[in-house]
């Protein structure tokens, strides 16, 4: 998501919360007149880097930002959207399996390439912020986004033995040490 008129963008990073952002954004653009274009997808830095050079901007002005999400509750929350995408059924698709084929290869961009990073933990709060930082009148998120992936209404802690916990700690380990994530509590 690009703003040319109030000079932002976001790298919206996978079952973050980042479309609750999106279509917020997408909302207060129309009310304050401001634009927000480029919100289907996920571009990489890189590739929302070349859209506003070709837009004749210099990126580094931009305010850079993006969500982030505990990273053992993401992990399942790809899970489901991944058993949703390809039609399987949890029980012929067990999550330990998946997580070593799959799941591990989910990690965060580095947060050091953002100005101001959100956490879905704290999501209505940390928007608020964002909007301070842009000079846009304070909002709520009007809709929380939810996908219909069948996910049961449990705690992720429930997916986890210590092995799976532990490869994704490894494949994690700076985003969790950033923000004080934990397995155990989350951090609110």
């Amino acid at each position: 998501m690009i703003s040319f008129d109030k000079k932002f963008f976001m790298i919206h990073q996978g079952k973050c919360g980042g479309s609750s952002i999106k279509k917020a954004m997408q909302s207060l653009g129309k009310q304050y007149n401001f634009d927000v274009v480029h919100c289907n997808g996920h571009l990489k830095i890189k590739e929302v880097r070349a859209i506003i050079e070709d837009y004749g901007d210099t990126p580094d002005d931009y305010l850079k930002f993006t969500i982030v999400r505990n990273p053992w509750d993401r992990t399942v929350s790809w899970y489901y959207h991944f058993l949703m995408h390809h039609q399987l059924t949890v029980p012929e698709t067990p999550f330990e399996p998946w997580l070593i084929e799959h799941g591990i290869k989910l990690s965060f961009l580095d947060e050091s390439c953002f100005d101001y990073c959100m956490r879905m933990e704290n999501i209505d709060s940390d928007f608020g912020q964002l909007l301070k930082k842009l000079n846009i009148p304070h909002h709520n998120i009007d809709c929380h986004i939810h996908y219909n992936t069948g996910r049961p209404n449990t705690d992720y802690k429930g997916y986890y033995n210590e092995k799976t916990s532990e490869m994704v700690r490894q494949k994690n380990k700076d985003i969790i040490n950033q923000f004080n994530y934990k397995f155990h509590e989350d951090i609110n």
